[in-house]
């Protein structure tokens, strides 16, 4: 309202509105406090019409806290004290301890008294035999000395047979045990034993002996009996009877070699 001539103006008591300004904005953490902003300027207006009320926007927040740096390291510390002496126990014996060398011989003791010399004990028991000792050089061995001449011959016993004597009486008789020919092939030998035997299990030959004698062969069919043949052996037409190869047949064979000739003749069991 203005004023007019000098007429007291009116004053009508008017509320003060205190006015901040704007907050200032939060420094880093560990920085200073920044500065309060500046506090507003309170002025009473004319009396008039109500003012607005304004309040001022709020300052925008402090950017994120930041840490500042580390701070430098302290200054070492004075030294402590020595810490009380405390011994060890004692150590092994090292290895190898050196011996030292031998000292020298003490001079020999005077002798002493010798006793008298005791009795002789007795003999002790003879020991045993020594080894024999190696034998001397033997002499050259002397030449044989001549072949005496011969002695008158011995008389003959009683009832004892010769080989290759004549005109000798046998009366007694003996047991024979026959010879058994393997299965197969066979040579004739009289001097196996005069009584032989062999079994026919498949065919073979019978060869005639070479030397001169004689002796009897019992041929036997086994299961798988074959045919016989002979080989070195004279005959004439008829050689007796005819030989099979049924199973257990029986055969015996009359052999006999005189003068280098061998025959033979041939008699069925059944």
């Amino acid at each position: 309202m203005p004023i007019i001539d000098s007429d007291p103006a009116p004053i009508k008591a008017q509320p003060v509105v205190v006015v901040l300004g704007p907050t200032g904005s939060t420094g880093p953490a560990g920085g200073p406090t920044g500065p309060t902003g500046p506090i507003g300027i309170s002025i009473a207006g004319p009396t008039g019409s109500m003012g607005l009320s304004i309040t001022g926007a709020t300052g925008p927040t402090g950017s994120s806290v930041v840490t500042g740096p580390t701070g430098p390291t302290g200054k070492t510390g004075p030294p402590g004290s020595i810490g009380p002496s405390v011994t060890g126990g004692t150590g092994p014996t090292g290895a190898g301890a050196f011996t030292g060398p031998t000292g020298q011989m003490g001079p020999a003791g005077a002798a002493a008294n010798t006793g008298a010399t005791g009795p002789v004990g007795p003999t002790g028991s003879t020991g045993s035999t020594g080894a024999a000792g190696s034998a001397t050089n033997t002499g050259a061995t002397g030449s044989a000395g001549a072949t005496g001449p011969t002695g008158p011959t011995g008389a003959t016993s009683s009832g004892a047979l010769l080989l290759g004597a004549t005109g000798q009486n046998l009366s007694g008789g003996v047991y024979s045990t026959p010879y058994q020919y393997a299965t197969g092939s066979i040579t004739i030998d009289f001097a196996l034993n005069p009584m032989q035997y062999v079994t026919n299990n498949a065919a073979f030959t019978i060869t005639a002996p070479s030397h001169d004698g004689s002796c009897i062969l019992m041929i036997t069919n086994g299961a798988s009996a074959g045919a016989i043949t002979f080989s070195g052996w004279t005959v004439g037409s008829n050689v007796g009877d005819a030989f099979t190869t049924t199973n257990g047949n029986k055969f015996s064979l009359m052999m006999w070699r005189i003068n280098g000739v061998a025959s033979y003749t041939v008699k069925a069991l059944q």
